[in-house]
């Protein structure tokens, strides 16, 4: 790579040879939900780099749509488990795009989000909005946040596309059809669901 400097009395500009440098480029919608714990639309080559860094353990992929072939390779190369919850199930195959995820859609993804063995772990769906927004939506009227921060968390990710069917089904979720681990990640206040 050659960067441009300028000279010291002409004025001009000399090339600098710096070497190849590395990028590291989040995904889009990339975001920390907790500690190991993150979330961001699907993946391209160019974010690869970036999440190597995260030593992910799992991927739970959330679209509608089936993995493309370069995420399948890249977690086959870096050994991550990639859990699809999206498109290829039953339940979710009949949605439209429009359409909120299923319930037990959203428990499945949270059995899985709960379990500290599966971290560090990372959650992705189309541009990381609309599925993921509901998962984390719904994991955060577990950690018991107020709604109002909850939705303001989603629609921080959400934009200009906010779904209100997405809203609606955050705040109707029942937090009692959840069952805390034995193993919490340790975030999780696991005296307040399991006396």
């Amino acid at each position: 790579m050659i960067v441009w400097l300028s000279g010291s009395s002409d004025r001009s500009l000399k090339p600098v040879d710096i070497g190849i440098m590395s990028y590291f480029i989040p995904p889009v919608n990339y975001g920390m939900i907790e500690e190991d714990l993150y979330r961001s639309g699907i993946p391209n080559e160019l974010n690869f780099p970036f999440l190597e860094r995260l030593n992910l353990r799992k991927i739970v992929y959330l679209a509608p749509e089936e993995p493309n072939a370069q995420l399948l390779s890249f977690v086959e190369e870096q050994e991550i488990e990639l859990i699809v919850l999206g498109g290829n199930t039953k339940l979710e195959n009949r949605r439209k795009a429009w359409e909120p995820m299923s319930e037990e859609t959203v428990l499945a993804a949270l059995d899985i989000v709960l379990d500290r063995g599966n971290y560090p772990l990372f959650l992705t769906c189309h541009l990381g909005r609309d599925r993921t927004g509901a998962v984390v939506g719904c994991l955060r009227k577990i950690q018991q946040w107020h709604l109002s921060s909850i939705f303001e968390e989603y629609r921080r990710f959400a934009g200009s596309k906010v779904r209100l069917q997405n809203e609606q089904f955050i705040e109707l979720f029942d937090t009692d059809l959840v069952t805390i681990p034995a193993n919490p990640p340790n975030w999780i206040k696991t005296h307040m669901y399991n006396p």
